[in-house]
């Protein structure tokens, strides 16, 4: 259930991206309802705690193990904790033995239309807080509100941040691709590229920075593809491109002439000068693959190995053998292009 569950958490393509107006109003507006210094929109890892919104904190994410939102997407109701200092789950966090000092929380679980908690809408107190039913299903009527955001941003099929497809209407697009490849028995490839050290990018210089490379590379991408070969923002610094009717010569040295493109990719931000490069694998279409899920795992797998192999490298995925990588539906053996 984990698995699946940051399978759907992934599909939104929302963790790691910059803030939205939408998401920033609902927080404030819970801070005002509930006159508590803190509210948050938190998104819940496998191993951190993110947060999508905030407002009355600077923290941007935190380990999942100190999290109180970790502790409400157990629950499909509302987590009230009226003292922490009462709580023994809560009373050693060190958020309440430290700063922030947190004394009272209320939490909502963001729950997905398949059932799916992906994380938290969240106030926070110093003092201790006696929360009643009408206080309640409030914060789950913006928990709710929360979703139909996230939902409608999904819907609108264009990443606000990069101009790229959305991972959801990606996949639509991708299914769509293998219906045709079974049809006509032709050949067709994934490419998918990751951004290197993305978590560096955004420690040491901010999110602001990381927008700004992720915002340069839907641009570099935008000029340099074709209509023909879609591209979408499938995850916080994942993309993904389908090339129709390319073996996998055609697609290896598209995906190389990507890599080059954003290893020239020079993006200026606060007088400072950030380099990206990408991790590029490609997955040739196998008529085992049933839907789009299956050749992004197989391109998974060349991604991976450009990645263990130094990075800002492509690897492609092109001769079947279905006992090396059965949980993608048949194996592949990996060969090289490129640095």
């Amino acid at each position: 259930m984990e698995a699946a569950r940051l399978s759907v958490l992934h599909h939104y393509g929302i963790l790691d991206s910059g803030s939205e107006p939408a998401f920033d109003r609902i927080t404030g507006l819970v801070r005002q309802i509930f006159d508590m210094p803190f509210s948050g929109i938190s998104l819940i890892e496998a191993d951190r705690h993110w947060f999508k919104s905030r407002s009355g904190s600077c923290v941007e994410e935190l380990p999942r193990e100190i999290s109180f939102c970790a502790h409400v997407i157990r629950h499909s109701e509302p987590t009230c904790v009226q003292d922490t200092l009462l709580e023994e789950t809560f009373r050693d966090n060190p958020f309440v033995t430290g700063e922030p000092n947190v004394r009272s929380y209320l939490g909502a679980p963001l729950v997905t239309a398949e059932g799916f908690p992906i994380g938290a809408l969240c106030a926070t107190d110093t003092k201790p807080r006696v929360f009643d039913d009408g206080q309640i299903a409030i914060m789950k009527s913006l928990a709710a509100l929360v979703m139909d955001h996230f939902d409608l941003r999904e819907m609108a099929g264009c990443d606000g941040l990069t101009g790229l497809l959305t991972r959801r209407a990606w996949l639509d697009l991708a299914n769509k691709e293998i219906v045709r490849a079974h049809r006509e028995n032709g050949p067709a490839a994934v490419v998918i590229f990751d951004l290197d050290h993305f978590k560096n990018i955004n420690d040491l210089h901010g999110h602001a920075a990381g927008d700004a490379v992720l915002t340069a590379l839907g641009k570099m991408v935008r000029q340099e593809g074709r209509v023909e070969h879609p591209v979408g923002r499938i995850g916080g610094e994942e993309f993904a491109m389908v090339i129709p009717d390319a073996g996998v010569d055609e697609a290896a040295a598209a995906a190389e002439r990507f890599r080059v493109s954003a290893e020239s990719l020079a993006v200026e931000f606060e007088g400072k000068r950030l380099k990206p490069t990408v991790s590029v694998g490609v997955a040739a279409f196998s008529e085992q693959f049933v839907n789009a899920e299956q050749w992004l795992a197989a391109a998974d797998v060349a991604l991976y190995r450009a990645k263990a192999e130094g990075r800002n490298c492509v690897r492609v995925l092109d001769r079947v053998v279905p006992e090396q990588y059965p949980t993608c539906g048949a194996g592949w053996s990996v060969s090289t292009i490129g640095r």
